[in-house]
């Protein structure tokens, strides 16, 4: 426990006690022990090009737990500095970037998928529908197409 130490001049003797000194001066914030206020103290998300876990997190649209990943996974450029994980902002938005043309280009390829399955879809119901008509129909059909029925042989 830390403790307050006291000069008195008079007796050139230094005294020790454990109760705690608040100061009620409202320019100096100070709490137990007579330490400035960790009120005084901002919070930096973002500092020289890099950013904080949390900060990060925001960015990408994820948690912070899932940021610690990437960083250790060697997708994000982190350093650790006395605990604390600081990630590079640069690449924070690169992998945001990149993060971005993949969910549009599987966007694309879903389009593309749904696409060619309705086209699939109405080729089966097209067969389905010329396997039940009679070859009379079918051969008038195939005549407004300009093809001509094939014969069985």
């Amino acid at each position: 426990m830390a403790k307050n130490t006291a000069t008195n001049e008079q007796e050139n003797v230094v005294t020790r006690s454990d109760e705690p000194t608040v100061a009620s001066n409202e320019t100096t914030a100070r709490t137990k022990y007579n330490r400035p206020s960790s009120d005084n103290v901002k919070s930096v998300d973002e500092l020289a090009g890099w950013v904080s876990s949390d900060k990060a997190a925001e960015m990408l649209g994820i948690r912070t737990s899932s940021v610690s990943y990437l960083v250790y996974g060697g997708k994000l450029e982190g350093i650790r500095i006395s605990g604390v994980i600081l990630i590079k902002k640069e690449s924070v938005e690169d992998y945001n970037r990149e993060k971005q043309e993949r969910e549009k280009e599987l966007a694309e390829k879903r389009a593309q998928r749904s696409e060619d399955e309705k086209q699939k879809d109405m080729q089966r119901k097209l067969a389905a529908q010329l396997k039940n008509l009679p070859p009379d129909k079918l051969a008038a059909a195939l005549a407004q197409l300009g093809i001509e029925m094939p014969t069985a042989e």
